[in-house]
């Protein structure tokens, strides 16, 4: 434990000793090879790198970059392209479309990232956990390649690498296994070959909105069966509509000119709105969408209240009964809400906002199979 704690000791004292954000303070990082000396230097409380010192150390190329020593919660950025890292490795967005659109961020005051960088798809792996530095595309595994201070690992010291405690973690670290960042390559090839379907993201199809409905429909009318059978079931709640299906219907409607048929060209919105279109005139609109069901009430948040427009899509009892094909679709002029309550119903609202609040019937059924 000594001899450990000798180890962090210097690494920090190397890291203290040398002008932050230099290269030589990026490479200071991981002066031992030892995956857990660098995790205990991370639990020093010593600020261990920032973003742009690893983004010229690692030739990234993004215009910004932001890091997180445990890879959850990031500074939005705000030049593109943009690189979200962690002390392991990096996740690079070429545009602020595919940043917005992303499926595992969860976009606020800060960007969270629930499973932590490392789990996604695009993740680029630069430091491996036994410290070495990971190869290029396209480069051979070496098992004798040098670590990130430039020089051979030493494995005749206790204190300078961790010895694979199994059959497994040798053959991993000798490069015939591999590695989990490997298996998520391949797992995200074959995705692209299409032997593994993936899943969607940004606006889903048409033809993906029946498929997903009658995926929703199936698991609400489970639920429903359950507990019907079992008294302990109707401790079980239907989920929650997601987002990303009532903002793509949106997006569908507006197109269509079915809602809004002032506006034109929608496309998600990321942090600016849920929904952007353009006016006859040019200018950008701001759409923001809700969808509920039986319970029908909302948060207001300030974001909804300075759009443009507000589409409340109202499923009802759509996804619980076999039989319904129709939602109704509700427009609001949010600077007609009240704003002295955030929490707010269906029917408290059109009490608020009185005629100005227009709504209709659509065949939603009909409507996505007539534009598949």
């Amino acid at each position: 434990m000594r001899e450990n704690e000798g180890v962090v000791a210097r690494a920090a004292g190397q890291l203290s000793s040398r002008p932050l954000g230099g290269q030589k303070h990026a490479r200071g990082l991981a002066a031992s090879s030892s995956a857990g000396a660098l995790e205990a230097l991370l639990m020093t409380g010593v600020k261990t790198n920032n973003g742009d010192a690893l983004n010229r150390e690692w030739e990234i190329g993004a215009a910004q970059a932001r890091f997180h020593k445990d890879g959850h919660w990031y500074m939005p950025p705000e030049r593109f392209p943009a690189a979200l890292i962690d002390p392991r490795g990096y996740v690079l967005f070429r545009t602020e479309r595919e940043y917005s659109t992303c499926e595992h961020l969860r976009i606020g005051d800060r960007v969270n990232v629930p499973d932590g960088i490392s789990a996604m798809p695009g993740y680029r792996r630069v430091i491996e956990s036994n410290g070495l530095v990971a190869p290029r595309r396209g480069e051979a595994r070496n098992p004798k390649r040098r670590s990130i201070t430039g020089h051979a690992p030493n494995t005749s010291s206790p204190t300078s690498a961790v010895k694979p405690r199994s059959p497994r973690q040798r053959a991993r670290a000798q490069g015939t296994t591999p590695s989990p960042a490997r298996k998520r390559s391949v797992a995200t090839a074959r995705r692209v070959s299409g032997k593994t379907p993936s899943p969607p993201r940004g606006i889903l199809t048409p033809r993906e909105l029946l498929e997903f409905i009658s995926i929703l429909q199936s698991l609400f009318q489970h639920i429903r069966q359950l507990r019907k059978r079992h008294p302990l079931a109707k401790l079980l709640q239907f989920p929650k509509i997601p987002p990303f299906l009532t903002e793509s219907l949106a997006v569908h409607l507006i197109n269509a000119r079915v809602i809004l048929p002032s506006l034109k060209t929608p496309r998600l919105g990321g942090r600016a709105a849920d929904v952007i279109a353009k006016s006859r005139s040019g200018a950008d609109v701001l759409v923001e969408v809700k969808g509920t069901g039986t319970s029908a009430w909302i948060m207001l948040q300030p974001k909804d209240l300075a759009a443009d427009h507000l589409v409340w899509i109202d499923y009802s009892d759509f996804f619980e009964v076999p039989d319904r094909t129709m939602v109704r679709v509700h427009l609001i002029d949010p600077k007609r809400i009240r704003r002295d309550r955030p929490r707010i119903t269906l029917k408290t609202l059109a009490q608020s906002v009185g005629s100005s609040m227009s709504s209709m019937n659509i065949q939603i059924l009909e409507f996505l199979r007539d534009l598949s």
